[in-house]
């Protein structure tokens, strides 16, 4: 990779566009919360899907709140359920505990924590 596609990091379309010119077989992992605090409509996860969905390995769903992931607010979830909904068939990795409300409909056999659980 050069220093200029490292610049960006990926957060937007074209700066993955450029990363994947430079590595074609690459992939990404849509940080949901990070989109959000680059564009609050999330309006840019949404482009990265239109363009690169087939590249998608991962998501992780959470809210951040001073630059911490947190567990997913309401809000946050009403705002990227549409995102999250084009996200169903690769690996969901949770940053924070999983909401309560959503506890029950996980398809999981373990929850792992790496920490004690932030609010």
């Amino acid at each position: 990779m050069t220093a200029s596609s490292l610049a960006g990091a990926g957060r937007t379309a074209d700066e993955l566009e450029v990363d994947f010119d430079e590595l074609p077989d690459a992939g990404f992992c849509l940080d949901v919360a990070h989109a959000h605090s680059i564009d609050p409509t999330i309006e840019i996860a949404n482009e990265s899907l239109d363009r690169f969905r087939a590249r998608l390995r991962q998501v992780h769903p959470s809210s951040l709140r001073e630059s911490r992931h947190v567990v997913l607010t309401r809000e946050d979830e009403e705002l990227s359920a549409s995102v999250l909904m084009r996200c169903r068939d690769v690996p969901w990795i949770l940053e924070a505990p999983p909401p309560q409300r959503s506890r029950g409909a996980l398809k999981t056999t373990t929850l792992i924590s790496a920490g004690p659980p932030t609010v």
